[in-house]
């Protein structure tokens, strides 16, 4: 994102950053101004000891401080050890594209379980996202029901918020934007369940004024 853009315009604009753990407080600070609200972290595919490495927990204490929350994008076999990260440092956490890396691991799963129980202690939101990359589907994605319908007893509707992963990067079958939106309707039959998992519960999680 661009911060001066950001700058120019207070309160429209919010991001999620990828920042050096050894940040200083005052870049942190910088950040937040311009409005930044939290950090990504991508075990499979950059930083896998991110969450477990000397220091990590004192990173994730320093974004709690500033009010920030740590999204994470992990393989099933480390959302255990993750989370018990995460649930120690006391850090608000967003979980990336549905919880889950491979489908076929199944709902009984230790890290998806993992998963769940973060939502269900409160600590957590959880992005249903990315479906084209967690499901063996193009579109309709019913393969994500047991899934999604675990997620929605976990976290509640409150705790859930949608995403696109609009660019669609680093995918050889790239979706239609249309067919990502259906199966809301699927898994949230009643209106005003999608208004908050499209609408309200972002502008919560994000910070944006008046929520």
């Amino acid at each position: 994102a661009n911060l001066d853009a950001m700058k120019a315009y207070p309160g429209r604009f919010k991001a999620i950053a990828v920042v050096d753990p050894a940040v200083d407080d005052r870049t942190l600070e910088n950040l937040a101004e311009a409005g930044v609200v939290g950090v990504r972290f991508n075990l499979p595919s950059y930083e896998p000891d991110a969450l477990i490495r000397p220091g990590a927990s004192r990173f994730l204490e320093r974004l709690k401080a500033i009010g920030w929350f740590a999204q994470i994008y992990a393989d099933d076999e480390q959302w255990p050890p993750a989370a018990a990260v995460l649930r120690a440092s006391g850090v608000r956490v967003l979980v990336d594209h549905c919880g889950v890396r491979d489908i076929v691991v199944g709902t009984g799963h230790p890290g998806f379980r993992s998963v769940l129980a973060l939502g269900r202690e409160g600590i957590a939101t959880v992005k249903l996202s990315s479906l084209f990359r967690v499901s063996k589907m193009l579109a309709g994605f019913d393969d994500l029901d047991p899934y999604v319908d675990e997620l929605l007893k976990a976290f509640g509707v409150n705790g859930c918020i949608w995403g696109s992963d609009w660019p669609f990067i680093n995918v050889s079958n790239r979706p239609i934007y249309a067919d990502l939106l259906p199966p809301l309707s699927r898994w949230l039959p009643d209106p005003g369940d999608r208004a908050r998992v499209l609408g309200v519960n972002p502008r919560r999680l994000f910070g944006f004024a008046g929520q």
